[in-house]
């Protein structure tokens, strides 16, 4: 959990609503770099909402270049792997992502900045 990934989201997202919650959500569990790997259930439950509800927001804060999703290059779980979520912070050098079978792992979508 990372106070430094929480206080960017307040201070700078554009996003809001339902898709500022999750991106916050996501910070709070995220490290000092705006890492996360949140299953959609944890995510959904911490919110309050129905699991396609996270997702459209996730979606969402993808194209508002404020969150990058990294494909199943997160935890293993009984249901598979889950997704590295980034926080998309100014100012943040981020290490590329490397999957268990040591590929690099990239977003679904490009970033853009705020």
């Amino acid at each position: 959990m990372s106070i430094e990934s929480t206080r960017y989201v307040w201070n700078n997202s554009k996003a809001k609503g339902t898709d500022r919650l999750v991106l916050l959500s996501i910070a709070d569990m995220a490290d000092d770099f705006g890492d996360a790997f949140p299953g959609i259930t944890r995510i959904s439950i911490k919110c309050m909402l129905s699991e396609r509800s996270t997702q459209e927001s996730i979606k969402t804060l993808e194209e508002l270049g404020e969150l990058q999703v990294f494909p199943n290059c997160g935890y293993k779980t009984s249901h598979g792997r889950t997704n590295l979520y980034r926080v998309v912070m100014d100012g943040v050098q981020h290490m590329d992502v490397i999957g268990d079978d040591g590929r690099v792992c990239t977003p679904r979508r490009g970033v853009q900045k705020f």
